[in-house]
């Protein structure tokens, strides 16, 4: 994992440059952003899938406990809505 320290530099380096190839740099950045969620999308689904399964088979097994009221997590994401701001946000340039 990168240090804060090493985002500061970066951050400065790009400060220095002409403000059209900051926003160039932006946009790049922006798409390899969204193509790191578009992959991680799937895997955050596949785990919410597990942790539903096994969510469910708890809740049949402590059914015969009228105690225990387990309710499955639910399975929505908000990583599309987050992709979709950030295309706008990058649009709005």
């Amino acid at each position: 994992m990168k240090e804060l320290q090493s985002y500061v530099k970066e951050i400065e380096i790009q400060a220095k440059k002409p403000l059209e190839e900051q926003l160039n740099d932006v946009k790049i950045a922006g798409a390899k952003l969204l193509q790191i969620i578009d992959n991680l999308i799937p895997l955050v689904d596949n785990v919410v899938e597990a942790l539903e399964r096994e969510s469910n088979n708890k809740e049949k097994e402590d059914k015969r406990d009228w105690t225990n009221n387990i309710n499955p997590p639910i399975k929505e994401t908000k990583w599309t809505q987050l992709q979709n701001n950030y295309v706008m946000m990058l649009l709005m340039y």
